[in-house]
């Protein structure tokens, strides 16, 4: 399902289960409706933003990172979700196969895995997070607060963490052109990050 308002924005995109599901149009101006960072070859400005429980500066360099770095979602249905990393010490990797979730990228923006209707499963790595302001190609934005759940056999399955800092977007150019990539960088124990700081560093991915 897919609205667009405006030219050139990407308003809301959503995907029920594992499909490839991208932005369709293009901002040609670079800016999206209520901010973002929009990013080139050259780029070095940064925006200010919040992060859950903290604050922090999104720059430049942070979003190319994520525009960069793996995982790498690809055209092939196979890999139209991703996700890999450690949280608390605890590695996690999650892949396509009976993927239900998707995103929204309207005023604000939300993911979710599983979610939008579908069921919970134990044995996948639960998110929900969401970001203030709609992204273009080649934008990002701070992720403003969401939730990770790890999966069964990991030391803090079934606990609800608070995702303090990360950064989500969509690229622009390339193999991953208009996919969307996130981010997450700081987290903290409890749904309300009231609890202990717990390291965290998970990257995914979604065509």
């Amino acid at each position: 399902m897919q609205s667009t308002h405006g030219r050139g924005l990407v308003i809301l995109v959503i995907c029920w289960s594992a499909c490839a599901c991208g932005a369709t149009e293009r901002n040609p101006g670079g800016t999206a409706a209520g901010g973002g960072q929009t990013l080139g070859p050259h780029s070095s400005a940064g925006v200010s933003g919040s992060g859950g429980a903290d604050s922090e500066t999104l720059s430049a360099a942070d979003a190319m990172a994520l525009f960069a770095q793996a995982p790498h979602c690809t055209t092939d249905s196979s890999t139209s979700y991703l996700l890999e990393g450690s949280i608390d010490g605890g590695m996690v990797k999650d892949a396509p196969d009976g993927f239900s979730g998707g995103f929204e990228n309207g005023n604000t923006g939300h993911f979710t895995s599983p979610g939008f209707g579908g069921s919970t499963d134990p044995t996948r790595v639960s998110i929900d997070f969401e970001w203030k302001h709609s992204l273009a190609y080649g934008q990002a934005s701070l992720i403003s607060q969401g939730t990770v759940i790890p999966p069964a056999g990991h030391p803090r399955a079934g606990e609800e963490i608070c995702i303090t800092r990360g950064v989500v977007g969509f690229p622009s150019g390339g193999p991953e052109d208009g996919y969307f990539k996130f981010w997450l960088r700081g987290a903290r124990l409890g749904p309300d990050c009231s609890g202990d700081e717990v390291p965290i560093e998970v990257r995914g991915c979604m065509n």
